[in-house]
């Protein structure tokens, strides 16, 4: 049953990551630019995906 599940989970996560993958690309870089650029002090980014915002984390966010 474990395992019949897992597979389940997977299909659907393959499914789903092709959508987000496309949704993601439609958010400019300058939007996320702008965001991080008023980030300060420590940060905790929850379901941090793809890792798409790592670039523009701003130096002193810790």
């Amino acid at each position: 049953m474990a395992r019949e599940l897992t597979e389940i989970i997977k299909k659907r996560y393959n499914r789903t990551a092709l959508f987000y993958d496309w949704m993601d690309r439609m958010i400019p870089d300058e939007w996320r630019r702008r965001v991080w650029r008023e980030v300060r002090g420590r940060v905790l980014e929850v379901g941090v995906g793809t890792g798409a915002n790592f670039p523009f984390t701003h130096p002193d966010a810790g």
